[in-house]
């Protein structure tokens, strides 16, 4: 009953001390990581179970990092292969692939973007898309199938991670 102003002050700071320490190291680190995947599961299983071909990147230079691999479901019930990763400049490349008829299609994979011309990608033409929210596509049909390369990085990176596609 006899405590004092002085006292409840210590006690605050011996609270906010331990608080600092707990808070203090994950703000110094300053890597705020992503979660990494191993792509090679979906992509296997992709390549097993479509009769088109299902391309994955191959020789990507240190610092590419993947961030998600999955398969979903299109508006017609095709399969749609994503792959996503996390350039070493911290943009984002990703490939949605499919042989879905579906119509929205390239227009969600490329986040409404419109046709911006084409890019020659090694011996492939790629039609460009640009979004109003800066999301650079390229998008190639053949073979039965459909394949977005999308990427928040400029267009040299976007058609680097072009180059990089191949099916196994």
């Amino acid at each position: 009953m006899r405590q004092t102003v002085r006292d409840m002050t210590f006690s605050m700071l011996a609270v906010f001390g331990v608080v600092l320490v707990i808070w203090l190291p994950s703000r110094l680190n300053g890597s705020h990581d992503v979660a990494t995947v191993d792509p090679t599961p979906v992509v296997s299983g992709a390549r097993q179970a479509e009769t088109w071909p299902v391309l994955a990147p191959v020789d990507l230079p240190a610092g590419w990092r993947a961030t998600s691999a999955r398969i979903e479901t299109a508006a017609d019930g095709a399969d749609v292969v994503h792959l996503g990763y996390l350039t070493p400049t911290s943009t984002y490349a990703g490939l949605e692939q499919s042989a879905t008829k579906a119509t929205s299609f390239v227009r969600d994979a490329t986040l409404r973007g419109r046709e911006a011309g084409t890019a020659q990608v090694g011996d492939q033409t790629w039609t460009r898309y640009e979004s109003d929210d800066g999301h650079r596509s390229l998008v190639r049909s053949t073979d039965g199938a459909t394949y977005v390369v999308v990427g928040t990085g400029d267009w040299p990176q976007v058609e680097f991670f072009a180059s990089t596609l191949h099916a196994g």
